[in-house]
């Protein structure tokens, strides 16, 4: 049975290049938009923690957060999608896959690199626990469990 690729024209060819860099430069543009979201939820935290005349802070906070908490999974979903996309382009145009996918992906794909935190330098393997943990979204996960937590205790306190 035929992949199709033998039906790939240089106009189609040229075109599923035109879309991977989009894809690439979309990925780039969600992660950046990723983070100004996560500013404008760390700067309304503060002002809601450092006003003393807010009625009901904590469940402020904790609606913040849930909502916070959405629009990141929502943000994850497209990555994987992206990340999906730019797999299938790479495929169709016969290139190879893992090393395609990893210029989407800021995983660790096939490579072993060394870190250093605090006085330690370490390496970090992509199979090992510190590449599996060291991720944005376990960072943000952590962020906004702590303010949710806190609005919870402020409420019931």
């Amino acid at each position: 049975m035929s992949d199709g690729n033998e039906y790939l024209t240089s106009d189609r060819t040229e075109n599923m290049r035109i879309e991977y860099g989009l894809v690439c430069s979309y990925h780039a543009t969600a992660i950046s938009w990723r983070f100004s979201i996560l500013g404008f939820y760390m700067a309304a935290t503060g002002l809601i923690l450092s006003a003393d005349s807010i009625p009901h802070a904590g469940i402020l906070l904790a609606v913040l957060s849930l909502a916070m908490f959405m629009v990141d999974v929502r943000n994850r979903i497209a990555f994987h999608e992206l990340i999906r996309r730019a797999g299938e382009i790479a495929d169709i145009l016969g290139t190879n896959s893992e090393h395609s996918r990893s210029a989407i992906d800021a995983g660790f794909h096939n490579r072993s690199t060394r870190i250093r935190i605090l006085f330690f330098n370490i390496s970090v393997s992509p199979e090992g626990v510190i590449a599996k943990l060291a991720s944005h979204s376990l960072a943000i996960d952590i962020m906004i469990l702590c303010v949710f937590a806190y609005g919870i205790f402020v409420t019931v306190r």
